[in-house]
C-alpha cells in the first residue's frame, strides 16, 4: 500500500519521496532551468509547499533551477532549489519536505526549530573562523586536532567536547514549550533575493544564543577530519569580503 504521495507520484515511502528531490538537486546542472520529468515534478511538489496559496510567492514562476550558495545553518557552500520570477527577482525555496503539506505538525515544527537554532548562531560560527584566521581569509592555519595547515574553505567550527551542537538543540528543546508563535519568516539578503523558511523571532534568537554559548566549545578544525569524526560541520563561511550579502 503505497505510503506518501506527491500529486500522482507515488512512493513508498516519505524517504523515497526525499531521495528523488535530492537525486534531482545533486544530479541537476547549475543554474540551467530545469526540463522534463524533472521541472514537472518538482512544480508539483511546489503545490504543496506551505505558502503555496496562502501568499503570492510562487505565482510567477518562469522557470525552476539548482545553483550553488552559502548554507545560512551550515556556512557550507550547497547546491539549492531556486526560482526565477517573470520579473526577474530569483526565490529560494526548500527541497526538504518537511516544509510541505502533510508532514505531521510536531515534526515539521521541530524541524523549523532545530533550523532557526542553527540560524541563531551564525554570527558566533563567523567570529570563530574569522578570529582563528586573525581576520584575514588568506591566512593559514593549524587544525585544532590534527595540526595540519589550514586555509579558510578547508576549515570547519565543529562543536566539540561533550557539548555537540545536536545536543545543544535538544537540551534547550527540552526547556521550553515549542510553538510557531516562536518564529517569524527569514529575512530578505542584503542583494534583494528572497529566503524561504524562517528564523526565530529576537527574544528566542536571544534565549537560545545564551543557552548555546555557555555550553559550545568551539574549534577550527579541517574539514575531512571532522567527517571522519561523522558531523557535518559549520564550513564554508564567506570570506570576509563577501559576508555582507549573507549576514
Amino acid at each position: 500500500m503505497p505510503k506518501f504521495a506527491i500529486g500522482e507520484y507515488i512512493f513508498q515511502s516519505e524517504k523515497e519521496a526525499q531521495d528523488k528531490i535530492n537525486a534531482i538537486r545533486h544530479n541537476s546542472i547549475e543554474d540551467t532551468p530545469l526540463i522534463g520529468e524533472d521541472d514537472t515534478f518538482m512544480r508539483c511538489l511546489i503545490t504543496y509547499h506551505d505558502d503555496y496559496g496562502r501568499t503570492t510567492r510562487f505565482n510567477y514562476i518562469k522557470h525552476i533551477a539548482i545553483r550553488r550558495s552559502f548554507c545560512r545553518q551550515t556556512g557550507k557552500r550547497i547546491k539549492e532549489f531556486y526560482i526565477e520570477n517573470f520579473d526577474g527577482t530569483l526565490d529560494v525555496f526548500s527541497g526538504m519536505l518537511k516544509h510541505y503539506v502533510g508532514i505531521p505538525e510536531d515534526k515539521k515544527l521541530r524541524a523549523y526549530i532545530g533550523e532557526c537554532c542553527g540560524l541563531a548562531i551564525r554570527d558566533v560560527i563567523l567570529e570563530v573562523k574569522l578570529k582563528a584566521f586573525s581576520y584575514d581569509s588568506t591566512s593559514i592555519i593549524k587544525c585544532q586536532d590534527t595540526g595540519i595547515s589550514l586555509n579558510w574553505n578547508d576549515a570547519d567550527v565543529d562543536h566539540s567536547g561533550e557539548w555537540p551542537m545536536s545536543r545543544i538543540i535538544d537540551e534547550w528543546i527540552s526547556t521550553v514549550t515549542l510553538s510557531w508563535d516562536m518564529l517569524a519568516p527569514a529575512k530578505k539578503l542584503s542583494n534583494g533575493h528572497k529566503l524561504g523558511g524562517h528564523e526565530f523571532k529576537p527574544e528566542y534568537a536571544e534565549k537560545f544564543l545564551r543557552f548555546h554559548n555557555e555550553r559550545a566549545i568551539l574549534r577550527v578544525i579541517d574539514h575531512i577530519h571532522n567527517i571522519r569524526k561523522g558531523n557535518s560541520g559549520y564550513r564554508r563561511v564567506k570570506k570576509p569580503s563577501d559576508q555582507k550579502s549573507f549576514l
